[in-house]
C-alpha cells in the first residue's frame, strides 16, 4: 500500500558564500515560507552608511553583506516579527528569516515581502562599481525609504505558492534568470570593473 504524499510547503532557498578568496563556495539553506500575520505596509530606511559598510565587506552580489541585508539588520525593529539575521533582496521581493535552528543557526522559517525600489536593488546586485554608484546616489540624495509589504499568497493555508508574475517572454523561449541566478548573471555580464 502506498503512503499518502504530504502536501509540500513553499520554501525559499537562502544562499550564502562560505570561505574567502578562491575557497569561496555557495552554501544553501531551505526555509519554509510562513503566511503573513499582518498586511500593513511599513518602511525601511537605506542610508549611505549601509552602502559604505557593504563596500568594505565586499558585499557585491553577496546576499549576506549587501546593503539591503545590512539595512534589514539595522531596521529589524520595524518588522512586525522577530528576525534572525538572514535577508535575501531581489528586484521586487525580500525574504526575511524569522526562525533559525538552535544548533546550526540556519534559517528554518521565513516571510516573503514585496518592495517598491527595484532601481536600488539593481545597484546592490551588481559589482563593486554598482555599490560605488549607490554610495554616490545616497550621498547626493540622502537616505532612501523603501516601502515593504507582505507578498500575497494563494492556496491552502495561505502558504502554497506566490502568484506567478506575467512575463513578456513566451513559454517556448529562453526563460529569464530570476533571484539568485539573476544576481549571478548580472555580476558576470557587468564584470567587476570600477
Amino acid at each position: 500500500m502506498r503512503t499518502p504524499r504530504r502536501k509540500s510547503k513553499y520554501r525559499h532557498i537562502f544562499r550564502r558564500y562560505a570561505g574567502t578568496g578562491t575557497d569561496k563556495k555557495v552554501v544553501k539553506h531551505a526555509a519554509e515560507v510562513e503566511a503573513p500575520k499582518s498586511l500593513v505596509p511599513f518602511k525601511l530606511v537605506l542610508n549611505e552608511e549601509h552602502a559604505r559598510e557593504s563596500l568594505r565587506l565586499d558585499g557585491a552580489s553577496d546576499p549576506a553583506n549587501c546593503p539591503g541585508a545590512l539595512c534589514g539588520l539595522h531596521n529589524a525593529d520595524r518588522f512586525p516579527h522577530a528576525t534572525c539575521g538572514y535577508f535575501d533582496w531581489f528586484d521586487t521581493r525580500l525574504f526575511v528569516a524569522t526562525k533559525c535552528s538552535g544548533k546550526t543557526n540556519e534559517p528554518v522559517k521565513c516571510r516573503a515581502y514585496r518592495h517598491n525600489r527595484p532601481d536600488i536593488s539593481k545597484l546592490v546586485d551588481g559589482t563593486r562599481g554598482g555599490l560605488k554608484k549607490l554610495v554616490k546616489y545616497l550621498h547626493e540624495h540622502g537616505p532612501q525609504e523603501i516601502t515593504v509589504w507582505p507578498a500575497i499568497y494563494t492556496g491552502s493555508g495561505g502558504v502554497a505558492k506566490p502568484y506567478a508574475e506575467r512575463s513578456e517572454h513566451s513559454r517556448t523561449g529562453t526563460p529569464r534568470p530570476r533571484g539568485w541566478n539573476l544576481r549571478q548573471s548580472r555580476r558576470r555580464s557587468w564584470g567587476d570593473a570600477a
